[in-house]
């Protein structure tokens, strides 16, 4: 009898935890972090590839010669992509 009460409360909450399943990825931005605020040293977060503990990361350039103000070599705010770094 227990047994197929226990059997029965996880069928029951499974069940639920599906049907309230959604698609939480609208709500996030990757570009969060990748652009100064008013000509400040902020940012300097890339938005490339990677994986958890990657050695290679592939991300936009957005400045021909990065300096160090855009120290991911990607900014935001800038309008051309120069190339990608492969690092």
């Amino acid at each position: 009898m227990m047994k197929r009460l226990v059997n029965l409360l996880a069928a029951f909450i499974l069940s639920v935890n599906c049907i309230s399943a959604q698609n939480l990825t609208r709500w996030v931005n990757p570009f969060i972090g990748t652009g100064a605020v008013q000509s400040s040293l902020s940012g300097n977060n890339y938005p490339g590839a990677t994986v958890p503990f990657g050695m290679v990361q592939l991300s936009p350039d957005t400045r021909e010669a990065p300096d160090w103000a855009q120290a991911s070599g990607y900014d935001y705010n800038d309008s051309i992509i120069y190339g990608f770094s492969h690092t």
